[in-house]
């Protein structure tokens, strides 16, 4: 089976799921094909690589040669399955639409656009839903929070398929209870929404003047940000690390890991800081308490509403209960790793290729 996977970039939370399933998918023999629609900025580690043949296409820089050279490519390739990751892949989806090949399309967050009453947002909106039915996709989401967003009417029913990290590192130890490093990770966009943390950070110091954040990630906020630091005067309290390739060592050293986003789909950072044995504190949004229901409650520290007060008060008290002779931390990382690991995810995603692909062979018989 072929499966070409369509990215609208690297350096994302999209490109790690995908890239952290090829091992799993080369082993069921599937031919995995990665195609990003930007210049890719972040390569495929050693194991993606072996698993898969990577071509980029700047959609952004030119669009008609993008459009030429992806219906090339399909006529080439000839697929069984298009997956479309974004919006962007799944317009283009529709464009070299050909016989015999199937199309999904995952939807990793509820996007501004699927809601806002903007001019743009309605064509936006009204574009990608004629293109997920004329390519007649299977829809995918990676949360039922995510699922409930969606703007469209689907002909097929929608499927949720939770994200999954790899658990591949050895087994983390118990934090130490006196380390007053908080992490959080993510691109510095408006989504993650870092000025609250900031603000909380600031706030938490009065209490804890020992602390120390560091924000790991690029984006268009970085001087925004840089300049909100120097505001609150935290410039030696704060460290924004850029492109980080090795979370897990960075979540090892943390005492805390904080998500402040207003919105996720189903954060891959908050599952990676939960494996690596990271304490955990998040704003109060659905996909997190998603995430520690399927870990059956308790594992995630949630503020009690989206203020920078209740963020600074939860990753207070998260702070002052880290324990370090919690005996059974061992068996809680086993537990967690096991059902959030990507082998599940990947799992999932051959079986939908398997069903999707014998569904067309049916039909076109």
């Amino acid at each position: 089976m072929k499966v070409l996977h369509v990215l609208p970039n690297a350096g994302s939370g999209i490109e790690t799921l995908v890239t952290a399933m090829l091992p799993g998918f080369r082993q069921h023999e599937v031919e995995t094909h990665l195609l990003y629609l930007s210049d890719v900025v972040a390569p495929v580690d050693a194991a993606g690589r072996d698993a898969c043949s990577l071509t980029v296409m700047n959609i952004r820089r030119d669009p008609l040669k993008t459009i030429a050279g992806y219906r090339n490519m399909i006529r080439a390739l000839r697929p069984d399955i298009v997956h479309a990751h974004s919006m962007l892949p799944s317009l283009l989806a529709a464009t070299g639409r050909n016989r015999g090949t199937c199309h999904v399309r995952t939807v990793h967050a509820p996007y501004p656009y699927f809601s806002a009453r903007d001019a743009r947002s309605l064509i936006k909106r009204h574009i990608e839903g004629k293109a997920l039915g004329y390519t007649a996709s299977t829809v995918v989401c990676v949360s039922n929070a995510v699922a409930r967003s969606l703007p469209w009417q689907m002909a097929r029913p929608v499927l949720t398929i939770y994200n999954g990290v790899s658990t591949v590192q050895p087994m983390p130890t118990p934090h130490n209870a006196g380390n007053l490093l908080i992490v959080t990770a993510g691109r510095l966009e408006a989504q993650k929404n870092y000025p609250r943390l900031l603000k909380a950070f600031s706030t938490l110091r009065h209490a804890v003047p020992e602390a120390q954040l560091a924000i790991a990630g690029e984006g268009s906020q970085r001087g925004m940000l840089e300049d909100m630091i120097r505001t609150l005067q935290l410039e030696n309290h704060v460290t924004l690390l850029g492109q980080v390739t090795d979370m897990t060592a960075l979540y090892e050293k943390a005492a805390l890991f904080v998500l402040s986003s207003d919105y996720e789909g189903l954060g891959l950072v908050t599952m990676e800081a939960l494996c690596a044995g990271c304490p955990v504190v998040s704003t109060p949004i659905e996909p997190s308490r998603e995430i520690d229901a399927i870990l059956g409650g308790g594992m995630i520290h949630f503020a009690r509403d989206l203020s920078p007060d209740a963020l600074s008060e939860t990753m207070e008290n998260t702070l002052r209960n880290v324990s370090s002779t919690d005996p059974d931390f061992t068996v809680k990382i086993s537990l967690i790793r096991k059902r959030l690991s990507v082998e599940n995810c990947a799992a999932q995603y051959l079986a939908l290729y398997h069903s999707t692909d014998d569904h067309q062979r049916r039909h076109a018989a």
